[in-house]
């Protein structure tokens, strides 16, 4: 199962009661529903939305035996409002997007996320779409400057440019297939730097690029807000300088607008859970209450 970061300190935050509606935009392996249901009780009315249906099955049998309100849409949020209509919901008292990557997604879904494994490259949240865009498009297909963009922008690699032509150069010869061809040649071309893996980072934006990560939560953020009900809660979990950013900005502009008050610091990981979950390291928590 999926370690959950900053587990209580989202239900500290988010304050969800009894008869509140929760709806957790990243539902996963119900990790952090589990937590809110065990807190505010089996009245809670759980709505969930992730992309990966066998994530959502995992959840429903977690949550099985603490609550037995949750609805679960398959889809993006960036359709969130979709999920409320599907459960019979308008809006929600408290409301959590968790932008990590699960544990399952990175090593047992087979769709190339990891660089530890040789797997198809794909790294699309679920089974790929007929005609969507996947991992081995964007290696393969798109020019050097998209690479260099992309490797810059959404991995901030240094070495974006040297390493977007090594890739272009490496496809010349052959396809590269799966995620072990991939991280190879990132190692061959860039150098080691402390503990961090050189594929790491491009891993990352090659995934936020396939899965349009940013554009989907530009997308939800301002819809999570016009359903939220008054005084009620908002949180998001992010990994990534940029999804900070968007947050960060999209909170502060409503609270400009005055629709709230944005959390003016963000809340991280204690050292005991990086001790405990490495994965946590670079998370941070906003929080944005409704007025």
């Amino acid at each position: 199962m999926h370690t959950p970061v900053l587990l209580h300190e989202v239900v500290d935050a988010l304050e969800v009661k009894p008869g509140n509606t929760f709806l957790d935009c990243t539902l996963g392996d119900g990790g952090h529903a589990l937590a809110i249901a065990r807190a505010a009780g089996d009245t809670v009315k759980i709505i969930g939305i992730d992309a990966n249906e066998k994530a959502i099955a995992r959840a429903r049998e977690r949550l099985a035996t603490v609550n037995s309100s949750l609805c679960a849409w398959h889809g993006n949020f960036r359709h969130l409002e979709r999920a409320l209509a599907h459960c019979g919901a308008t809006g929600a008292d408290a409301i959590l997007f968790d932008l990590g990557v699960s544990t399952y997604e990175l090593l047992e879904s087979g769709r190339g996320f990891s660089f530890s494994r040789d797997e198809p490259l794909q790294m699309t949240f679920g089974a790929p779409r007929e005609g969507g865009l996947i991992a081995r498009d964007v290696v393969n297909h798109w020019s050097e400057e998209s690479l260099t963009s992309i490797f810059s922008g959404f991995g901030e690699e240094r070495y974006a440019k040297a390493l977007a032509r090594a890739i272009v150069d490496a496809r010349t010869h052959a396809p590269i297939e799966t995620s072990g061809a991939l991280a190879r040649i990132i190692e061959r071309a860039l150098p080691r730097r402390g503990k961090i893996h050189p594929a790491t980072r491009i891993f990352q934006a090659i995934r936020i690029a396939v899965n349009d990560e940013f554009g989907a939560l530009h997308e939800a953020l301002p819809k999570a807000l016009a359903v939220l009900a008054p005084s009620r809660r908002l949180a998001v979990i992010s990994f990534h300088s940029g999804e900070d950013r968007i947050v960060k900005n999209i909170f502060r502009a409503a609270a400009a607008r005055g629709e709230g008050e944005a959390s003016k610091k963000p809340i991280i990981p204690t050292r005991v859970e990086i001790t405990e979950n490495a994965r946590a390291r670079s998370a941070k928590l906003r929080l944005f209450i409704k007025k």
